[in-house]
């Protein structure tokens, strides 16, 4: 599979947003209010020591065979996903059971180069879709050769490993540093779909920056999508609430799109 430069600015409801979760309800809600991908979170090796200084680790513990009930509960409203854990000598085996279960993409997460890359690539052998998950210094350096590989048509930036790799003390300490536009722009130059972090509702101003300031950087990044937070469901009760959080976000990130567009 090659993949050729592509602009996304004409069409802002492209942007891509993903869920974690393994609760069926919750991927119910998800899928009905517009959330693209729905799926587990089956990363686990190495992740609680590196991110156990962190301010709020992110640590889940799915299993493969939550696909099962998050499929049934997505009815093939939304797009069915894994992160799946770093290369390791059982990746050939979580992606054959992963595969089987019929997801639609995989998540590469905690690369160091393209090794990791495009063995990755040579095991999915073309049955899904594969999104690496930039977030190591070294993957960054090495971006360049990264994108050379075919075989994947997404990249999608983490910030929390990223400012753990980097000797940062948040996340935040990268989103409006040249260094993350540098990368983006590497990224959006070899037409691979750009995604950037992770999003809360539009107007929640109860996070270390404002959750509308992060999406003002998702448009001036020309970021198409972004993992959905596990703030995003602050408040949220219900399939109707979440469904009305996805649409004002969709309507804020419309606006603030027309208007970098238009500058």
């Amino acid at each position: 599979m090659k993949f050729h430069t592509v602009s996304r600015a004409s069409n802002v409801t492209d942007f891509c947003l993903t869920l974690f979760c393994n609760d069926p309800t919750t991927a119910e809600w998800a899928a009905l209010a517009g959330i693209d991908r729905v799926g587990v979170d089956l990363e686990y090796i190495g992740k609680a020591e590196r991110q156990s200084k962190a301010e709020d680790p992110r640590l889940s513990r799915h299993q493969i065979s939550d696909l099962k009930q998050i499929a049934t509960a997505l009815a093939g409203r939304a797009a069915l996903i894994a992160r799946i854990n770093p290369v390791h000598p059982g990746s050939q085996v979580e992606i054959d059971q992963v595969v089987a279960m019929g997801v639609d993409r995989i998540i590469l997460p905690y690369f160091h180069g393209a090794e990791e890359v495009a063995k990755t690539v040579e095991m999915v052998s073309e049955r899904c879709k594969i999104t690496i998950l930039v977030e190591t210094v070294a993957a960054a350096i090495q971006i360049d050769e990264i994108l050379k590989i075919n075989g994947y048509d997404e990249v999608h930036i983490g910030l929390r490993d990223m400012s753990i790799s980097a000797g940062l003390g948040s996340p935040m300490d990268l989103i409006d540093t040249w260094f993350l536009e540098q990368l983006c722009r590497q990224v959006r130059s070899r037409g691979r779909r750009l995604m950037v972090a992770g999003v809360a509702k539009a107007t929640d101003d109860h996070l270390p920056r404002p959750a509308s300031d992060i999406i003002r950087h998702q448009v001036q990044l020309r970021s198409t999508g972004a993992l959905v937070s596990r703030a995003f469901f602050d408040g949220i009760d219900s399939g109707v609430a979440l469904k009305a959080a996805v649409a004002e976000f969709r309507s804020f990130y419309a606006s603030h799109w027309s208007s970098y567009a238009a500058v």
